[in-house]
């Protein structure tokens, strides 16, 4: 079977109304992925930056999956909570990500929002705290029901995650490498890359960089670094 090493690092937070802040987070993916080794949920601890709005947590992620299909890509789901001088913890946010699809070194930034109540609720939560909360985790990352929520955009979480893909090329997938060149004065580069791939590859938008990309046999894969970066199967 396939096999997918998830590595990396919550790094922190930043843009939430207020500091002294903890994570919670999960991983949630399709039926037909096995989890061999790692956590796939945890805590933070609470971090209370002295200088700035970032709040550091380095909460390692480490996590070894196998599959037999695409089907079910694992998702990263988060929970962002203040906790006050009394030790009362109110939620700041709820935000999820796809674990990146292409091998290497990834930074992600997860963007959270928070329900927003009746004016009543809101009031209430200015003074004693507390607020609306979603009953099932779920929600977080289905979609099935969130389009019927009220809610307001929260700060961002970042992410520092290491892919190790192994076996995919026997599942129809194979990685294939891209240079993606926005510098149109780096024709060489460009040209070099291309030449290696057999003329597979298309360079548009981006900065100078080699990135590494699955790619389904038979089918285009449409990858977003920076600007864009279109694969093409001939």
């Amino acid at each position: 079977m396939a096999e997918l090493h998830i590595i990396g690092q919550i790094v922190g937070a930043s843009g939430f109304p207020q500091s002294s802040l903890f994570c919670k987070w999960g991983i949630h993916t399709g039926g037909a992925w096995r989890l061999l080794s790692g956590l796939k949920e945890g805590q933070t601890q609470v971090d209370l930056p002295q200088t700035g709005d970032m709040a550091y947590w380095s909460h390692p992620i480490d996590l070894h999956y196998t599959t037999k299909g695409l089907q079910g890509w694992p998702k990263l789901h988060l929970q962002v909570w203040h906790q006050d001088s009394f030790g009362r913890c109110q939620l700041y946010g709820y935000g999820y990500c796809h674990v990146p699809s292409s091998p290497g070194q990834h930074t992600v930034r997860c963007a959270t929002w928070r329900p927003l109540g009746s004016w009543q609720e809101q009031l209430a939560q200015m003074f004693v705290g507390g607020g609306p909360q979603l009953r099932s985790p779920d929600l977080i990352y289905s979609g099935a029901d969130r389009y019927r929520l009220q809610t307001e955009a929260m700060g961002t979480v970042e992410l520092e995650l290491g892919i190790i893909m192994r076996h995919f090329d026997k599942h129809g997938v194979e990685s294939v490498s891209l240079v993606v060149c926005g510098d149109w004065e780096c024709p060489f580069l460009a040209s070099r890359y291309q030449r290696l791939l057999g003329g597979r590859s298309h360079t548009i938008g981006c900065s100078s960089t080699i990135v590494q990309s699955p790619v389904q046999s038979g089918s285009c894969l449409l990858a977003n670094q920076c600007h864009q970066a279109l694969i093409t199967c001939t």
